[in-house]
């Protein structure tokens, strides 16, 4: 009764799950076709890594690179107001008027170079600081790629010796079953043996789900995966 209890809840979180991607989908709330754990398969090809260019598709650090950008145009933005706005021409004529605003062109920076070095101090700093934050997002993004592929290796390389203790702890459930039957063993001999396989093969489907959740944060890590 209690396990009939636990299903109805376990179906209201199936729905959940389907309505969320529904709306990532833009739909309305369906039933999501699915597969079963059976046949589920994921990539072993993980020898060679992944590249550090694959982390661009991540929307944070797209954000990083962009402010990166929009600090290195604003010390040229600065540096450029040290020069006059003065426009040169072959036809030119030259008089009092032209000359005089000319000149008042090319004094302004020269009164206003305290201004105008402190705003450049102020735009080269902020380049620095978005440099500093690109490379530490860049690090950041790195370390959860490598954390989501180690959940991933350790989900595998689990799995061959989570098999033999299965098949272990099932011969194990089969021998009980065969001494009570013989009058060699009591029944409690047999359900710690059908406990303990019960808990090998939970165990199995934990290793299982850390995989596909290794894959999972892997997509994230990447920032919608690779092919």
């Amino acid at each position: 009764y209690d396990l009939e209890a636990a299903l109805i809840d376990v179906d209201k979180a199936i729905g959940d799950v389907e309505n969320a991607i529904c709306a990532l989908l833009c739909q309305e709330p369906q039933h999501i076709v699915r597969t079963t754990l059976e046949n589920m398969e994921f990539s072993d090809d993980f020898s060679v890594g992944a590249s550090m260019l694959l982390l661009e598709n991540r929307p944070d650090v797209r954000a990083a690179e962009r402010n990166l950008e929009a600090c290195f145009y604003n010390v040229n933005y600065a540096k450029s107001q040290f020069y006059p706005s003065v426009n040169i021409s072959a036809t030119a004529a030259f008089d009092g008027n032209v000359i005089k605003t000319a000149m008042a062109s090319l004094l302004q920076p020269i009164f206003a170079q305290g201004q105008l070095r402190a705003n450049s101090k102020i735009a080269q700093s902020k380049l620095d600081q978005a440099s500093a934050q690109f490379q530490q997002k860049l690090i950041d993004a790195g370390i959860e790629v490598n954390n989501a592929l180690r959940a991933c290796y350790a989900a595998k390389d689990k799995s061959a010796g989570r098999t033999l203790q299965i098949q272990s702890m099932a011969k194990a459930e089969k021998y009980a079953r065969k001494l009570m039957l013989n009058g060699d063993a009591n029944y409690l001999e047999v359900i710690i043996a059908k406990q303990q396989l019960l808990s090998a093969q939970s165990a199995a489907l934990d290793d299982w789900l850390q995989l596909a959740q290794g894959y999972v944060s892997l997509y994230q890590a990447l920032g919608g995966g690779t092919k």
